[in-house]
């Protein structure tokens, strides 16, 4: 069952619940949904290290329960074309002026 009992989704705060672990383990933890293993980041280093330098080694993410079609959802070639059509919208110039707006989002 993993986490599934704390992770009742549609029936409790689950936002609530991923900030509480957040506080109580700090901003990388994992925890299960089921017997998959889920890792949360709220680190920023982490999250431009894994979506930019490593982006080829995190390609697939794993499917959710939503039946629509989005950006994280899509897998291999797909994801590889979205991303390379993407990257110019993301470059260093354009983050560094989100930077604030984020770190703010991520102290809270």
């Amino acid at each position: 069952m993993g986490n599934a009992k704390q992770l009742t989704y549609g029936r409790v705060n689950t936002m609530g619940i991923l900030e509480g672990w957040r506080a109580k383990y700090g901003r990388v933890f994992g925890y299960y949904i089921g017997l998959r293993p889920s890792l949360n980041i709220v680190d920023a280093d982490i999250v431009k290290e894994i979506f930019v330098r490593q982006f080829a080694n995190f390609v697939n993410r794993p499917d959710t329960l939503q039946f629509e079609q989005n950006l994280a959802r899509l897998r291999d070639n797909d994801w590889k074309e979205i991303r390379r059509i993407m990257n110019p919208v993301f470059t260093t110039k354009k983050l560094k002026t989100l930077a604030q707006v984020m770190n703010d989002a991520e102290n809270v």
